[in-house]
């Protein structure tokens, strides 16, 4: 999702430093990892307990990077139709603007694009996903973390279908290409939002002047071509790895 959308859900209510938003999300997950690894792998290499150990490969990695970019917009619209379902005020995009403060912008923007996704992956994805697989099987593992995930945002209900159908496409990357290809998709789903954003094409949010911006009818069906490639890709890349 984008800065600005999620800084609208961090700035609801008591919590008005975007900031410290980024700060709990990562802090939130990283402890509970930290607990996990403590507790079911006290004696493993965490390199190894989180999946790192494995190289990433180059298809599954690329074939991430695609899927993430692609849905990034199309996410964000989502989140969009929710407000619009069950309407919530949101923020003028004004008033997401951390004025003035470069270190709180940067450390919103890394927060967003990298030290969010990494943290959320390697929870989900290199540790809980390997070890649900044996008693789930596969997808009943990549549905259960996915809906794990999901869960995190029970008080923000309008950003549930999004960050539910990004846990489970990296879900399926990670079906692929190990939690690094995971990683790659959560990471590059936010980077395109921001970069289209820095870019000054119309992205999903609320304008300056409180006006509903969704993504361009065009722009929807190029995204999810590309999206569906992806996946029908990253998919075929599980199986061979599975049968393999």
């Amino acid at each position: 999702m984008t800065v600005g959308l999620l800084g609208q859900m961090l700035k609801k209510d008591a919590l008005q430093d975007p900031v410290t938003g980024v700060v709990a999300l990562v802090v939130g997950p990283l402890i509970a990892l930290f607990v996990a690894l403590v507790r079911y792998a006290p004696n493993e290499d965490t390199a190894r307990a989180l999946g790192l150990r494995q190289a990433p490969r180059a298809l599954p990695l690329g074939l991430a990077v695609v899927a993430g970019a692609a849905a990034g917009l199309p996410l964000d619209d989502v989140v969009l139709r929710m407000f619009e379902l069950f309407p919530r005020k949101l923020p003028a995009g004004a008033e997401l603007a951390l004025e003035g403060n470069a270190l709180s912008e940067v450390v919103l923007l890394v927060g967003v694009v990298l030290l969010i996704p990494v943290a959320h992956e390697l929870l989900y994805r290199g540790f809980l996903l390997p070890r649900l697989v044996p008693r789930l099987k596969l997808w009943g593992a990549v549905g259960t973390v996915a809906l794990l995930h999901a869960g995190e945002l029970f008080m923000n209900p309008h950003y549930l279908p999004s960050v539910l159908g990004l846990a489970v496409l990296a879900g399926i990357a990670a079906v692929g290409g190990g939690v690094w290809a995971a990683i790659a998709l959560h990471v590059s789903s936010q980077a395109a939002s921001l970069l289209a954003s820095l870019l000054g094409l119309a992205v999903p949010g609320q304008g300056s002047k409180g006006e509903i911006v969704h993504l361009g009818q065009t722009e929807a069906v190029v995204c999810g071509a590309v999206l569906l490639v992806a996946v029908v890709l990253m998919l075929t890349v599980g199986r061979r790895r599975a049968v393999a």
